[in-house]
């Protein structure tokens, strides 16, 4: 009855993930190697730990929360959307009717608003188990990403230890000219 909500959620879920691990993934062999840039290095690294800190905190935050809780904040989401695609419909259907060109995009946030509606009335009249199921879904899926950004976190800090153990290329000298 609800699989359109659960399977939006799947497939957000795995383009977040795709994101995470497109943004965070460690140098291939066919890469060139990673700058040994203190700079580049610190900045990289701090980026990182951020990433993996926010996702840690995402998902507890998300765990803590009582199923209740979460099952009623999918529902109104599911209702804000509905409702801001009706807003963005509002609004193009009457700048259409001054501008004929938007007729097109009109229709289309019509027909976006008419879906968004309907996924809110099955959020609605969806049972408890059913949402639980996608609730269960996203913290999979926060799960996933901070094991991701785990992974980032400690590639980095490899490559950090790689750079620090690096000998420096040794300083030439000009000759002073004569």
């Amino acid at each position: 009855m609800n699989t359109t909500i659960i399977g939006r959620t799947c497939a957000a879920a795995v383009i977040t993930l795709i994101g995470v691990a497109g943004a965070t993934a460690p140098a291939s062999a066919d890469d060139a190697a990673p700058s040994c840039d203190p700079a580049f290095v610190q900045a990289a690294l701090t980026k990182a730990e951020a990433d993996a800190r926010a996702a840690q905190k995402a998902y507890v935050t998300h765990t803590r929360t009582a199923m209740k809780a979460l099952v009623k904040k999918v529902k109104a989401d599911e209702t804000a959307e509905a409702r801001a695609a009706a807003r963005k419909a509002g609004r193009l259907t009457a700048a259409a009717a001054k501008d004929p060109a938007l007729r097109d995009a009109a229709k289309a946030a019509r027909a976006t608003a008419r879906v968004e509606a309907k996924e809110a009335a099955r959020a609605q009249r969806a049972s408890f188990a059913t949402l639980q199921r996608q609730v269960k879904a996203d913290r999979a899926t926060l799960k996933a990403a901070w094991t991701t950004a785990k992974a980032a976190l400690a590639t980095q800090k490899q490559i950090a230890e790689d750079c620090a153990e690096a000998p420096e290329p040794p300083v030439v000298e000009a000759p002073a000219p004569a």
